[in-house]
Parts: structure tokens; C-alpha cells; sequence
């Protein structure tokens, strides 16, 4: 069941019998530890200060106080705060290749508590960005706020990157294609505008977005490529909408899966599998 694609539905409830207790949905992300990321996928959590009914089948043994950190807090309000420091936990395809966690052993084996949580500060922590939307956030702040945006890092897989070395609008697309040919895959925020949605062919079965390039008047244009995979609806991608995905982007070297000929342009492009990958700006 996709939360979001019911709409998200407010308020939700326990189903426990005679239970009711306020639940909160918690979007899937990644946890960042001494031994390496955690994916957490996407769950319901008991709201602040609310419990279960003693004899509900959902209310599990553990400890009785969990602390969470400031950065679980709202992205926007650690922005006013004037927070520089946040580090990204969004999932995109490359990590969902990475998961073991399986669903069905979640529920039983929950990794994330759900008993009594008293929400305490243990010191100041950076942000976690769990979602494109908070994304959107930041990259609207630097945007309206570029002497500010300059202090801004954004911590990715333990790597601290500033504002305009993640987001990627399309005056910077060279700059993106150059860090990519140097780097190999790199996890970026980029904006483009939709210009040609491709549809399934024999020769490709997968849709492709196609956005409008950085035209340069010495070299190549550049391309922005999004490759759906086949659970994904290109309806996200309203032809002429401006929206900024989110993922690991690479250079096709495969001439026959490439979507823009060298005659044309360069084209760099990344996979979206979810729609939390996506936001419209």
C-alpha cells in the first residue's frame, strides 16, 4: 500500500482492537551509523505522548523512553533557525538496490520503536532530509537567499557538499556532466524543465523524460535523462512543468540506450523508481 498515492490520509489509527492510538507515517530513509547506512523502510509511529491500549497486539516490549534528536525536526524551521549543516537520508534507485530488509520482516521485527518516546534534544545535531519535498525547501532558500545559501552543506553518504555543488539548474548542467565524468556516479539534486516524455519501444521498454538542455554556443548541449523504471507512471512529468529529481547520475556509454545522439549533445541522466524521487518546483 502507497500512503501517498491514497492521498495521505489524516489522521491515521491504530486498528488494534479497542486500541485507536494516533499514529504518524514515517516516509522510508536512510540511517546513517558506525557500521554503515540502515534502510528503514516507510512506517506508521505512535504520535508524541500517545501509547497503545495495554492489551493492543501492536504495543511491543522495549525500553519506555526513546531520545530523538533535533534532527528530526522540520526542515523549514531548521532554516529559520539558520541550521548550514543537513544531511540527506532521501532513498533513491540506487539505494533501494542496497535494501535486505524485507517488509513482511519489518512489521514483525520492527527495527524502528514504538513504545512511549519522550522527545529529548541529546545536543545539536544537523537535519535529516527524508523526503524531495524537504529538498525543495532548501534549494527554494538558496535560491531566494544567495549570500546565506554559500554556508550551506548538505551531508551525503559522509560527504559534505555545498549548495551549488548538489543543486544543479540549467546554467550548471556543465558543471554537473564535468564532476560526473571525473567522479563516476554522482548523487545530485537537479531542475530542469519536461520537454519530450519518450515512450516504451521495442528497441527500449522503459519510458524516458527528456529536459530541456544548457545550450552552449562552444561544445555540446547538455541533456538531463530520467530513465523510469516500469513501475513508475511518467504522469509525474507534465509536459513544459519545472520539477527537481533526485538520484545518482552517470553517463550512458552504451550508444543504443543513449536517448541523445553525439551529433546532438552529451546527456548524463539518472533512474527514478519512486515518487518520492520527484517534486514539482
Amino acid at each position: 500500500m502507497d500512503y501517498y498515492k491514497l492521498g495521505a490520509p489524516k489522521p491515521i489509527y491504530c486498528v488494534g482492537t479497542e486500541c485507536g492510538a494516533l499514529l504518524n507515517h514515517v516516509s522510508e530513509f536512510k540511517r546513517e551509523g558506525k557500521n554503515g547506512s540502515q534502510h528503514i523502510p516507510a512506517h506508521f509511529r505512535l504520535a508524541q505522548k500517545v501509547v497503545h491500549a495495554d492489551h493492543c497486539i501492536f504495543k511491543t516490549s522495549g525500553n519506555d523512553s526513546v531520545g530523538v534528536d533535533l534532527s528530526d525536526q522540520d526542515v523549514a524551521s531548521a532554516l529559520k533557525r539558520g541550521e548550514e549543516l543537513f544531511r540527506i537520508h532521501i532513498i533513491d534507485t540506487d539505494d533501494r538496490r542496497k535494501i535486505h530488509i524485507k517488509e513482511g520482516d519489518f512489521v514483525h521485527n520492527p527495527n524502528v520503536n514504538s513504545v512511549k518516546k519522550d522527545y529529548k534534544a541529546k545536543g545539536r545535531k544537523s537535519t535529516y532530509v527524508k523526503t524531495v519535498q524537504s529538498l525543495k525547501e532548501i534549494y527554494l532558500y538558496g535560491v531566494n537567499n544567495p549570500v546565506a545559501r554559500n554556508k550551506i552543506q548538505l551531508m551525503v553518504n559522509g560527504e559534505k557538499r555545498l549548495w551549488n555543488d548538489f543543486f544543479y539548474s540549467v546554467g550548471q548542467y556543465e558543471l554537473l556532466k564535468q564532476k560526473i565524468r571525473n567522479e563516476g556516479v554522482v548523487k545530485a539534486a537537479v531542475i530542469g524543465k519536461v520537454n519530450v516524455v519518450r515512450l516504451p519501444s521495442n528497441l527500449n521498454p522503459f519510458e524516458h523524460i527528456e529536459f530541456y538542455p544548457q545550450k552552449r554556443r562552444f561544445g555540446s548541449d547538455n541533456y538531463p535523462i530520467v530513465k523510469l523504471t516500469k513501475s513508475m507512471n511518467s504522469n509525474l512529468f507534465n509536459f513544459g512543468s519545472r520539477v527537481l529529481f533526485y538520484g545518482g547520475f552517470a553517463i550512458e556509454t552504451n550508444s543504443n540506450k543513449q536517448m541523445i545522439t553525439a551529433a546532438v549533445g552529451d546527456e548524463f541522466r539518472t533512474i527514478v523508481s519512486s515518487d518520492s524521487q520527484v517534486v514539482e518546483i
